[in-house]
């Protein structure tokens, strides 16, 4: 069997926000392909309780494990700003309701949000994420943006990195596509007993061709000992793992676990062993071919270039701009951390069931993914020169107002560009750093994020691109 690289691992991102929470999209054309700088692949962990050292266990080892929850998930993204999955998680991660905006009657629409009213409700919007890399293939429901930043280097590219934790729920093997079906036909009747000879095929799966022996009676109608068949197919260690197995009658079907390409190479094909009666049937009918719909490129649509990138705000003096021609900023970044509250568990939750051949468990996983103490903080790393005002800003402790972190790209139509941006409706700065960046004076503006009766908010999220609607 292949093994893979890191690299070959692939995200999928749900489009639209999920409906509720744990209600998770199911065809490929809900998704978008994520791209990440570090790829890392997911395997959901169950926690299980035991009786180790337990008083009057007699000693202290375990001799009963109990599932109790799945883990949460995590999954982490960073790269260069676009604004198709980044911006919507983006929009995601402050959660209140998106206005889609015509700018200037061109091809231009923002969509823009503020952080979602925590009297209303604590739950951020949720998002539904695939990760597979070769038979590591999970659905994961009910993820929530519980971290968001936007930063950039100079004039690198900017960047984007956000972090998703989900509640637990999930579906192996994800199952968004097509799965392939072969069905095999049993002929003839058993004449003298022993084993029929069961042989699956298919690309990837280990050790195919698998032979599967079947144990047959004497004059067993082909009805019969096909059944026999279905018995065991599931009993095998590696079939079970590659398809599920149904049919009834002479039928004997075996569907996919995993989605991908049809594969002309899976069968099911039926023979004598040590039996005989069973009429050959070599080839098996591919009674539904395997296709994936889930997208096979990224959705990038455009790159942000880091010399367009603006930095301002508003303070006593009026406004201040810290990018241009000065060259005086080095780097920047703002975030929003959600704090998202975990283990928030409660009787009720619902469970899943998880099959391996005869043996099921059944963990729970949580209902609700709140948001916790929301933050907002940004950085500015200046370049030191003749003059200080913003040292005198902070220690004055003047009030900003619009402080605002816009990241762009090309012209889309007339003055308007691609362009994610954050704005902290008023902050202030709460400590300036003297540091070294490359050898040359530098110094770092720290900022917070205060909240704004008048708008309501704390941080404001837009995102300009050529989508009119359904972006969320």
């Amino acid at each position: 069997m292949a093994d893979f690289l890191l690299e070959n691992v692939k995200y999928f991102l749900s489009k639209r926000p999920e409906t509720s929470l744990n209600t998770d999209w199911t065809t490929g054309t809900d998704y978008l392909l994520a791209l990440s700088d570090s790829p890392a692949y997911v395997l959901p962990q169950i926690e299980f309780v035991s009786d180790a050292g337990r008083p009057g266990n007699g000693h202290e080892f375990p001799t009963r494990q109990c599932p109790t929850y799945v883990s949460h998930p995590g999954l982490g993204f960073n790269g260069e700003m676009n604004v198709s999955y980044a911006g919507r998680a983006l929009l995601r991660a402050l959660g209140g309701a998106v206005t889609d905006a015509q700018q200037g009657g061109t091809a231009a629409w923002k969509h823009s949000c503020i952080m979602k009213d925590a009297l209303i409700s604590r739950q951020l919007p949720s998002t539904t994420a695939i990760c597979e890399i070769g038979g590591a293939s999970f659905r994961l429901a009910g993820m929530v943006v519980d971290r968001y930043a936007l930063e950039q280097n100079r004039a690198d590219p900017p960047r984007y990195n956000f972090d998703l934790v989900g509640s637990g729920d999930f579906t192996s093997p994800h199952g968004v596509g097509t799965a392939q079906v072969e069905t095999a036909t049993a002929v003839g009747t058993i004449g003298t007993p022993g084993t029929a000879a069961v042989t699956v095929t298919a690309a990837g799966m280990p050790g195919s061709p698998r032979l599967v022996s079947v144990n047959v009676a004497g004059s067993d109608s082909a009805a019969t000992w096909a059944q026999k068949v279905r018995d065991a197919l599931p009993l095998d260690p590696v079939v079970r793992q590659w398809f599920t197995v149904s049919g009834a009658s002479t039928s004997i079907v075996l569907t996919s676990r995993y989605i991908g390409a049809n594969d002309p190479t899976m069968n099911i094909a039926l023979a004598n062993g040590t039996c005989t009666g069973i009429t050959a049937a070599p080839t098996s009918a591919d009674t539904t071919p395997g296709a994936v719909t889930l997208p096979t490129s990224a959705d990038i649509l455009t790159c942000l270039d880091g010399n367009q990138t603006v930095i301002n705000w508003t303070d006593s003096d009026g406004l201040q701009t810290f990018t241009g021609a000065g060259c005086g900023v080095r780097s920047s970044r703002i975030e929003v951390a959600n704090n998202t509250k975990l283990n928030d568990r409660c009787p009720g939750d619902s469970t899943l069931t998880i099959t391996d051949g005869a043996r099921t468990t059944n963990p729970a996983y949580v209902g609700k993914m709140r948001h916790g103490a929301r933050s907002v903080s940004a950085r500015i790393v200046m370049a030191l020169d003749g003059a200080i005002p913003d040292w005198y800003t902070f220690a004055v402790n003047d009030v900003l107002t619009d402080v605002t972190f816009q990241y762009r790209g090309a012209i889309i139509a007339s003055s308007f560009r691609y362009m994610l941006s954050l704005i902290m409706p008023k902050a202030r700065v709460t400590s300036i750093e003297p540091i070294e960046d490359d050898g040359d004076a530098a110094m770092a503006i720290n900022l917070t994020g205060f909240w704004d009766s008048a708008t309501g908010t704390a941080l404001k999220a837009e995102v300009q691109n050529t989508e009119t609607s359904n972006y969320d």
